[in-house]
């Protein structure tokens, strides 16, 4: 069983990689297809091809800015998330990203999640241990960063002097 579900695993990344390769055939043809551009952003990201993604997402919200006035909160996140992925910290682009997305929708999970380490680059650490734990207590237990979130927290508040980290919205 493991060797066919390893076979099906290559396949779907092997399909994926196929898919994200044709899709800049289509969008040149629809350069305004916000979807068309946000899904070739997502399976450039999935792919752990940043730069990419974060080309493709931005071309989607400068698209969707010019169409209809803003872009949406999930749509800035994900360009958010791809530069601050592509340079390995939340530069101040992909933070005003995430600002953007914020205030359209304070609970945002993505903008608060890279939000948190804007916060801890700044050493404003009290502000980054507010963001997460809040965080916490909103994220869906299944969320793939939880565990990282939950070491981040506890860094922090052994940081701090603060007590230990909350277990209820460790596992909530």
């Amino acid at each position: 069983m493991h060797a066919l579900a390893a076979r099906k695993a290559k396949c779907n990344v092997v399909g994926a990689i196929g898919l994200v390769e044709n899709m800049p055939d289509g969008k040149a043809q629809r350069p305004g297809d916000i979807e068309g551009w946000s899904l070739l952003g997502r399976g450039y990201l999935a792919l752990g091809v940043p730069a990419q993604a974060a080309k493709a997402f931005q071309h989607a919200v400068e698209v969707s800015k010019t169409e209809n006035g803003g872009a949406p909160p999930q749509l800035l996140s994900s360009y958010g998330e791809a530069l601050a992925e592509m340079e390995g910290q939340v530069s101040k682009e992909a933070e005003a990203a995430f600002r953007e997305a914020l205030a359209e929708d304070p609970k945002d999970l993505t903008a608060r999640y890279y939000m948190g380490f804007a916060y801890m680059a700044r050493n404003d650490r009290d502000q980054a241990l507010q963001t997460w734990e809040g965080l916490l207590a909103d994220a869906p237990p299944d969320v793939p960063w939880r565990g990282t979130l939950v070491d981040q927290v506890a860094l922090l508040k052994s940081q701090t002097g603060g007590g230990p980290p909350n277990p209820q919205a460790m596992v909530a």
